[in-house]
């Protein structure tokens, strides 16, 4: 799945059996979901990407069961993630140094921990930068 210079707003995308590439592309109001298990598919390969391969912006939405991680899944890179909402997802060693998390809600308790304060100190720059 590869965006280039995309606007999308209000889609649903499941990001299982994918390969994800997003690069200047603007997602709102979006619900990004992966299953939990089997992790690889019938070929052995497992979902994986780049949410922003070049700066992307997300605003308001939604990321579920997303598994970030450095090696077989998915990284949030350069993006600029405003007021979305994180929804049980996986951090395995995965780390957001260019990402930007600004005013996002997650929901499982060790979540906010290991993402924000790689960030927070980006989170008042311009989204484009």
């Amino acid at each position: 799945m590869y965006f280039f210079r995309a606007s999308v707003t209000d889609v649903e995308l499941w990001l299982n059996d994918v390969h994800l590439a997003v690069e200047w592309s603007e997602f709102a109001n979006c619900h990004f979901r992966q299953r939990v298990k089997p992790i690889t598919n019938e070929h052995g390969f497992s979902a994986q990407g780049s949410f922003a391969n070049r700066q992307a912006l997300y605003r308001d939405c939604v990321f579920e069961r997303v598994r970030f991680k450095l090696l077989g899944g998915f990284s949030m890179s350069r993006g600029w993630y405003e007021n979305c909402t994180f929804l049980n997802c996986r951090w395995e060693g995965h780390f957001a140094h260019d990402a930007s998390v600004v005013d996002c809600t997650f929901h499982r308790p060790d979540e906010r921990l290991r993402v924000v304060r790689r960030v927070q100190a980006r989170a008042q720059r311009d989204p484009w930068q």
